[in-house]
C-alpha cells in the first residue's frame, strides 16, 4: 500500500469528470437537507424522536443493505445508465417530498431516495475512471472524494437562507430535488464514453481481501465521523446558542473543511506520500480533535478549534480511500463500480453502528465520556488496520 501515485501524461475528459462530480454533489445534497430541516418536519407532522431518527437513518440503511449489489448491477448495465437512473430516482422523490401532505408519503420518498443514492455513488467513480488516463486516475478519484462534503455544504448553505424564509423546508426540498435532475441532464449532454476494455482475466465474483480491508477502514472512519458530526448541530444550538440558520451555516463551514482535507490528501498522494501512513495520521488526528471537542475547556474556543480540526482531519481519510480505487481495480480485477459499492456499503454499516454504539455508551456513563470511550478505540483500530494493510502490501511487493 506504499506504492506512490505518480503524475501521468494521459488526457482527462474534464467535462465528464465534472459532470460526474456534479451528480455526486447533487446526490449528497439529499443527505443533509433532512437533518437541517428536521426540527421543522417534527413540528409540522408531529412526529417523535424515534420516527425522526428512522427517517434520517434511511440513507445509511440503504447503503448498508444495497451498496455492493447496486455496484455489481452498475457494472452490468453500464455506469452512465445507472448514474442517470439513480439521479432520476433522487430527483423525482426529492421533488415529490416537497409536496408531501403527510409523514407517511415523506418517508416513502425518502426510501426511494435511499435506493437512488447508492446507484449514483457506484456509477460516478466508474465514469470518472473511464474519462481519465492511467496516470491521472488516482488524481481524478481524489477529486471525486469531495462529492459528499461539497453536497452537504451546498445543501446546508441553502438551508441557512431558506429554513426561516417563506416556504421553509418545502422550498428547500424542492431546490435540492431539482439538483439531481439538472445533474442527470448535464451528464447526458456530456455523452460519457464506454468504460475501459476489460482484462482477459475474469473479474472476481466477490470483493477480494484487499478491497474488503480498505472497506473496513472506511467502515471505521464512517462510524467515528458520524458520531462526532451528529453532535455538532446539538452543540451549536445548546452550547453556542445558535438558531437553525446559524447551525446550518456552521455545518456548511465544517463540510468545507472536509473538502480541504480531501484535496490535501489527494495532493500528498500525487506527490508520493504513503497511503497507509496518511490514513493512520488521519485517524490519530480525528481521535485527538474529538477529545478536545468533547472535553472542551474554558469558554467555547477549544471546542470550536477541536471541531474545526476534526473536520479537516476527517477529510484526509476518504481522500486517500477513494484515490486508491484505480490501484485496487488494477491489482484485483474488480471494476471501479463494484469497489465503490463495497466502500459505500461499509460506510453505511459504520454510519448505522457507530451512533448506536455511542448512544448506548453515553447512556451507560451518563455523559460525553461514554462517547469518547467509543470514538478513541474505533479511531485506534482504524489506524492499526491502515498500517496493517500497508505492511501486507509491502511484504507482497
Amino acid at each position: 500500500m506504499t506504492a506512490t501515485l505518480t503524475p501521468g501524461h494521459r488526457s482527462v475528459r474534464w467535462p465528464v469528470v465534472l459532470a460526474a462530480l456534479a451528480g455526486g454533489v447533487a446526490a449528497a445534497m439529499q443527505v443533509s437537507k433532512a437533518s437541517a430541516a428536521m426540527p421543522l418536519l417534527r413540528a409540522e407532522f408531529g412526529v417523535g424522536l424515534t420516527a425522526a431518527s428512522a427517517y434520517l437513518a434511511a440513507f445509511s440503511l440503504g447503503a448498508a443493505l444495497l451498496g455492493l449489489a447496486l455496484g455489481l448491477a452498475t457494472q452490468r448495465i453500464g455506469a452512465a445508465r445507472a448514474g442517470v437512473i439513480g439521479l432520476g430516482l433522487l430527483g423525482a422523490a426529492g421533488v415529490a417530498s416537497a409536496f408531501a401532505p403527510n409523514w407517511a408519503l415523506l418517508c416513502l420518498c425518502r426510501l426511494v431516495e435511499a435506493a437512488g443514492l447508492p446507484l449514483v455513488v457506484a456509477a460516478m467513480p466508474a465514469l470518472t475512471q473511464s474519462a481519465s488516463g492511467d496516470g491521472r486516475r488516482a488524481l481524478v478519484a481524489g477529486i471525486w472524494s469531495t462529492w459528499l462534503p461539497l453536497g452537504i455544504a451546498l445543501a446546508l448553505t441553502l438551508a441557512a437562507f431558506q429554513l426561516e424564509a417563506p416556504g421553509g423546508w418545502r422550498t428547500l426540498f424542492l431546490w435540492t430535488g431539482l439538483a439531481p435532475i439538472a445533474a442527470a441532464l448535464l451528464l447526458l449532454a456530456c455523452r460519457p464514453g464506454p468504460p475501459p476494455a476489460a482484462s482477459a482475466a475474469p473479474a472476481p465474483r466477490r470483493p477480494p481481501a484487499e478491497v474488503l480491508g480498505m472497506a473496513g477502514v472506511f467502515l471505521l472512519f464512517s462510524a467515528v465521523y458520524l458520531i462526532l458530526t451528529g453532535l455538532i448541530p446539538s452543540v451549536a444550538v445548546t452550547d453556542l446558542s445558535l438558531g437553525l440558520s446559524g447551525a446550518a451555516a456552521l455545518g456548511a463551514g465544517s463540510a468545507l473543511l472536509v473538502v480541504a482535507g480531501n484535496l490535501t490528501a489527494t495532493l500528498l498522494l500525487f506527490r508520493g506520500a504513503a497511503p497507509g501512513r496518511l490514513l493512520a495520521l488521519a485517524f490519530a488526528g480525528m481521535a485527538g480533535c474529538a477529545a478536545l471537542f468533547l472535553a472542551g475547556g474554558p469558554g467555547n474556543g477549544p471546542r470550536i478549534v477541536g471541531g474545526a480540526a476534526f473536520n479537516f482531519a476527517a477529510g484526509i481519510a476518504p481522500g486517500v480511500i477513494w484515490s486508491l480505487v484505480p490501484r485496487l481495480s488494477r491489482s484485483t480485477g474488480l471494476g471501479a463500480a463494484a469497489i465503490a459499492g463495497t466502500y459505500y456499503q461499509a460506510a453505511g454499516l459504520g454510519q448505522v453502528a457507530g451512533p448506536v454504539l455511542a448512544g448506548v455508551l453515553a447512556e451507560a456513563t451518563g455523559g460525553w465520556a461514554g462517547i469518547l470511550g467509543c470514538v478513541l478505540p474505533l479511531a485506534l483500530l482504524g489506524a492499526g488496520l491502515s498500517l496493517r494493510l500497508a505492511s501486507r502490501r509491502e511484504s507482497v511487493s
